[in-house]
């Protein structure tokens, strides 16, 4: 499946500056008829409204997503991780594929803004390896990420990831400090385990057991094609936004997955919104 996301934030006001290259191309009425966290697709006819999933579709369609970004108690700036994938039959025996990281831009913030990266691809072991078991060392992250390459998979990785300003100072989208009270960090909110996602790292004796199994050993992932992308926004309580991405020969075995990893409910992490076939885990 071919994809094209083009990451898109601005501010709506009349006369705002825009914080990122791109815009956001929804007037602000049309954004005011949706809350925050709130996924929007384009009709045949040019409407926008709240997308239902991909169930429905029976041959390959091309699909243009806007993601609605609101906070009415303050402003806040963030980056939003935007996951897709495939769930096909598991092939052969291991844990085979790579997850392609994309970031075209960074945050215009001189303090917290982030060198530009080249989308790369590493293994599905090294990315889960970084996100999902928390590793920083690993074979598979100690390896060249791409053949002929001189950077390790970490080291693409670290580039990959980007910096934004916040209200605790500049933070990165991989920083692993927990916030309040519950063990999710910004870089857990990059796995495609939903399980890491939603609760954080464990470091129980069967996640430690299943991280020391060879890959070659591992149970085959169904999850192929994977990709993700960074987006960056800045908003406020009079000022909504949104990112607006593609995906291009959609059909009903698509995976979509998007995080807003600096929202919140209250002291908690709001969560991610997912999009994919009711038997993926």
């Amino acid at each position: 499946m071919l994809i094209r996301l083009m990451a898109i934030s601005t501010l709506l006001a009349v006369g705002a500056p825009a914080i990122a290259a791109e815009i956001c191309d929804l007037p602000s009425a049309t954004l005011a008829k949706f809350a925050g966290g709130t996924l929007l697709a384009e009709d045949k006819d040019g409407n926008w409204n709240e997308f239902g999933g991909f169930q429905g579709l029976s041959r390959p369609t091309d699909i243009s997503f806007a993601y609605v970004v609101k906070d009415n108690m303050t402003e806040r700036a963030g980056v939003i991780a935007v996951k897709t994938a495939r769930w096909m039959p598991a092939r052969g025996g291991s844990r085979s594929g790579s997850v392609k990281l994309v970031r075209d831009g960074s945050f215009p913030d001189p303090q917290c803004s982030s060198p530009p990266f080249p989308s790369r691809s590493v293994t599905v072991r090294a990315y889960e390896d970084y996100h999902g078991r928390g590793f920083v060392e690993s074979r598979a992250l100690d390896s060249t990420a791409e053949a002929g390459g001189t950077y390790s998979a970490r080291q693409v990785i670290e580039q990959f990831h980007s910096k934004y300003p916040s209200s605790r100072g500049c933070r990165s989208s991989d920083i692993t400090t927990y916030d309040g009270f519950e063990y999710r960090n910004n870089r857990s909110q990059f796995s495609y385990d939903t399980s890491v996602v939603d609760n954080g790292w464990s470091y129980a004796t069967t996640n430690l057991l299943a991280s020391l199994i060879p890959a070659a050993l591992a149970a085959p992932s169904r999850l192929q094609q994977q990709r993700t992308q960074i987006f960056h926004y800045k908003v406020t309580p009079a000022k909504s936004t949104c990112i607006m991405f593609d995906l291009t020969s959609v059909t009903a075995d698509q995976v979509l997955r998007i995080n807003d990893v600096e929202n919140r409910d209250s002291i908690f992490r709001a969560g991610e919104k997912r999009w994919q076939p009711a038997e993926v885990r």
